[in-house]
């Protein structure tokens, strides 16, 4: 069974569902950033070509693949003027490739595709209205539902990140307490909140701190449908990889380095809270919640430091 077909109309369906909405003639723009990712590829763009809200541009940021991806991506820029491809000289890792993306974003909303999940042709449909009449809504998602290779389903994922709170520090710690995959980081995001992070760092789990910053920015809505279809393969940055080896995806000039992205996601949060508009009060609570999360994890940042260590001895 296609893994589509239990709520949604199949990949590469067209047309307009908003025609007559205001948030019609808002321009997204999707950003897909892609290194060897021929296997998956097609499939991606067409989720994004096929999304009932047309009016998009397709940035595919091509980090220097060896395989058949460039090919795959240049005959999409040919058969559709919404693409536009851009090929690196070399490998600078998903990091910059990530950022490069938005960087090159020209519309009123953004949302970053990943070259091997699958969106639901009404994803950004759905998630528009939503922005567009709610202001202090920063990042609008659909519910997550993980598949294999052969896009068959694995099971739905509960994101639970809708924070709706009007307190900041409310949500940041809601945030703290229930993040996990970061899938929401795929949803609609409005890039003028986005520019005011750092984007994502070159380090493992930069994507939780980005999203941490967005929830201090403004408010999370879920929609309550599936939307989002995580692919869950061997290949994928995240599945079943050594430290070092997704430090490296992250920007390959960590091979071989020390690594510490744990206590680099703690730092992360702190600098965060140090750079926000929150008032000393509520600084002060943020920065007592992290020294409790310090704690309560040490049994992760511990074991991470003295590798570190023994890493350091070994240099």
């Amino acid at each position: 069974m296609n893994h589509l077909d239990s709520d949604a109309n199949p990949i590469g369906k067209r047309g307009d569902a908003m025609a007559d909405s205001p948030s019609a003639t808002a321009l997204v723009s999707v950003g897909m950033p892609v290194y060897n990712g021929e296997r998956f590829v097609a499939e991606a763009i067409e989720s994004i070509l096929g999304q009932t809200h047309s009016h998009l541009e397709l940035i595919i940021s091509d980090n220097a693949s060896n395989d058949g991806t460039e090919e795959i991506c240049r005959r999409y820029q040919r058969l559709d003027p919404r693409v536009r491809y851009y090929r690196s000289d070399v490998n600078r890792g998903a990091a910059w490739n990530f950022n490069r993306v938005f960087h090159l974003a020209r519309g009123k909303y953004f949302k970053w595709a990943s070259s091997d999940d699958v969106c639901h042709p009404e994803y950004i449909a759905s998630c528009l209205p939503v922005l567009e009449a709610n202001p202090d809504v920063v990042l609008c998602y659909g519910r997550t539902r993980i598949i294999d290779a052969e896009g068959r389903p694995l099971g739905d994922y509960e994101d639970q990140l809708d924070l709706q709170d009007d307190s900041p520090v409310t949500r940041f710690f809601r945030y703290l307490s229930n993040v996990r995959m970061c899938n929401p980081v795929f949803g609609l995001i409005r890039p003028q909140a986005l520019a005011r992070t750092r984007l994502l760092g070159a380090f493992v789990g930069s994507d939780n701190c980005l999203l941490g910053h967005l929830a201090l920015l403004g408010k999370f809505v879920e929609l309550p449908r599936v939307m989002f279809f995580r692919r869950w393969h061997e290949a994928a940055s995240s599945y079943d990889k050594s430290l070092k080896a997704q430090m490296a995806f992250f920007d390959p000039r960590w091979r071989g380095k020390v690594a510490t992205p744990a206590l680099r996601r703690w730092a992360e949060f702190v600098r965060i809270a140090s750079d926000s508009s929150l008032s000393a009060t509520d600084r002060a609570r943020v920065y007592i919640r992290l020294l409790q999360i310090l704690a309560w994890w040490r049994d992760v940042y511990g074991p991470e430091l003295r590798q570190a260590l023994v890493d350091l001895a070994r240099a």
